[in-house]
């Protein structure tokens, strides 16, 4: 069984990766970088994670919320399922 940090770099990564695709590299990493303790590359890993990342990967999950809205919400939903022990909620 993977830890809660691993399952929480694990969805950090899919969902910054996702993103990209949907937002371009620059905005969906320029958004995930503003978050303190989150460093991401181009491709959309994780060069850093400094702190508490269910706190990080929740303050990833509404950064991108916020920007996108109802859309990422839907999408997030099935990428953020395959991680059940994740406290990540989206409202």
């Amino acid at each position: 069984m993977k830890t809660l940090n691993s399952q929480n770099r694990l969805a950090i990564e899919k969902i910054v990766q996702h993103q990209i695709k949907i937002l371009g590299v620059q905005i969906a990493t320029y958004k995930a970088n503003k978050i303190e303790g989150l460093q991401v590359n181009e491709k959309g890993k994780i060069i850093k994670l400094d702190g508490d990342s269910t706190k990080i990967l929740q303050q990833l999950v509404h950064q991108y919320a916020r920007l996108s809205g109802l859309v990422f919400k839907s999408v997030m939903k099935p990428i953020l399922a395959k991680y059940p022990d994740l406290p990540i909620y989206i409202d």
